[in-house]
């Protein structure tokens, strides 16, 4: 993107856009939400009933007014198109919802948050006793943040090594703009398969060199999850949303998993033993041969295929 182009997107996004993000900061929140039949998971029933579509629009707005055309174009299309193979055997064009990952989209936000908790629920189900625990790094200019954001890492590390008898948990990393005192805010948040007494243990650990803003105890595995998912997981949507703080945002973590399971539960990640080659989306449905990818395709060019449970698209579709 051109610098006369940026800035025209920026000036857009300052006059046009500005008043929709702060409406939607204002009222973001998921405490609001009556439970959704058919949803067993509460990261289930946020993702259904968020309603992405408009924030997906704003983050994409935020994305080009950044300068990340490339990024801002990815999202456009997630949800709204289809990544399509064609077979190496049977020469049949295959269709798969196409998701962009992207850091900065939403709606794979809230879509992988709901898989990665769904991949740990057999796992924490055997537990009785839940503690979530915030842990709040300290606060940081922006030039201090990149070597502050490897140094609380480094702290994490060595805190969960002082309990080797912890059964495990899950612990979410968030970046929080602290716009009162102009400082980033870099807190972990740490969902334990364990007693109420931790907490006081974690504090000990910490040794004043971290603060422990809270800490909660549930009983049973919904209640805890629940919890986490509303309060320690939302979409960063006051960062993700502003253009001038993307660019950092993205640099910070795009080396790091912003959630990730520890102790028995590290290596519940979902692929652990399967290499990319044996996915089955590289798998032909109709003869089993081999996939390639060949494109994106847009909705009115798939259809589906009761017989063998697949999307078929029309080899004519443009972009293929």
């Amino acid at each position: 993107m051109t610098a006369v182009k940026a800035a025209e997107v920026q000036q857009e996004y300052q006059e046009d856009i500005a008043d929709k993000v702060d409406a939607w900061l204002t009222n973001k929140t998921v405490s609001h939400c009556i439970p959704t039949k058919g949803n067993e998971n509460y990261s289930d029933q946020v993702f259904c009933e968020r309603g992405l579509g408009e924030l997906q629009d704003l983050a994409a707005t935020a994305a080009r007014a950044a300068g990340l055309e490339k990024e801002a174009g990815h999202i456009d299309r997630c949800g709204k198109s289809y990544s399509v193979a064609r077979c190496n055997d049977c020469g049949e064009y295959i269709g798969h919802p196409y998701h962009c990952d992207e850091r900065l989209c939403p709606t794979c936000y809230y879509r992988n948050l709901s898989r990665f908790m769904g991949r740990h629920k057999k796992s924490w189900e055997v537990f009785t006793n839940f503690t979530l625990i915030s842990v709040n790094y300290g606060g940081y200019r922006s030039y201090d943040l990149e070597e502050a954001w490897v140094q609380a890492y480094q702290l994490h590390k060595s805190l969960i090594a002082t309990f080797p008898l912890l059964d495990g948990g899950i612990y979410h990393r968030e970046l929080k703009w602290d716009e009162e005192h102009h400082l980033w805010n870099i807190l972990y948040h740490y969902l334990l398969a364990a007693h109420v007494n931790y907490a006081l243990l974690f504090i000990m650990a910490l040794e004043g060199q971290a603060l422990c803003e809270s800490y909660k105890s549930f009983e049973g595995y919904p209640a805890a999850q629940s919890y986490f998912i509303r309060h320690c997981c939302q979409y960063p949507g006051d960062i993700l949303l502003d253009y001038t703080k993307v660019a950092l945002y993205l640099g910070l973590t795009r080396q790091f998993k912003l959630i990730q399971g520890f102790g028995l539960l590290y290596r519940v990640t979902g692929g652990l033993n399967r290499g990319s080659h044996d996915r089955p989306r590289r798998i032909c449905p109709i003869c089993g041969g081999k996939l390639s990818h060949v494109g994106l395709a847009s909705k009115e060019y798939v259809f589906w295929d009761d017989r063998h449970k697949c999307y078929h698209v029309d080899p004519g579709a443009p972009g293929l």
